[in-house]
Order: structure tokens, then sequence, then C-alpha cells
């Protein structure tokens, strides 16, 4: 289970990584998802990520223009791993 203060450090990764921006899908705690789905798991599901990314709450992990089923829109996918969980979030996930 993540902390809220898991989920804020995913939020704030996320924004540092989008030049001080919020992102649809990730701009608050309520939106970010908790999964133990291992990070070999993630790329396995999406292939190699586009970029890790390093910001001062930790390595935040990119997926960019990920489609996560057959018709949806494509959007971009951010996963951040804190030892037993996994933060995830993004407007991939969200459609």
């Amino acid at each position: 289970m993540l902390t809220q203060e898991q989920r804020k450090n995913l939020c704030a990764a996320v924004r540092a990584w989008n030049h001080g921006l919020d992102m649809p899908g990730a701009s608050g705690p309520d939106e970010v998802i908790a999964t133990n789905d291992t990070l070999a798991d993630f790329i396995s599901a999406w292939g190699e990520p586009s970029e890790w990314f390093g910001t001062p709450e930790g390595i935040l992990i990119v997926w960019q223009k990920v489609q996560a089923r057959k018709g949806a829109p494509r959007g971009d996918l951010f996963v951040m791993d804190f030892g037993e969980a996994r933060a995830c979030a993004g407007d991939a996930i969200l459609r």
C-alpha cells in the first residue's frame, strides 16, 4: 500500500519531468494507483520505458504515447518504485 506522501512524490516527480506543469491523470494524489506489479511486469506489458528521469523524490519511469487498449487514445504512463509497491498514474490508464 502507498502512503499519501508517496502518492504526492509521484505527482511532484511528474511535475518536475513536465517542467513544473501538472499532467492529466497525474495532477494529484487521488489519481495515483498503487500496484504490486513489478517493474518487469510493466516492461512486459508496455515495452521499454521512454525515459528514466531522476528527481529529488526518486526515479520516475516514463512511457510516452502508449495505448492501454485497442481503440483507446494514446497517453503517458508514469511509475515510481517504492519497494513493496509501485505508484502509477497518467492519462494512458485513465482512458
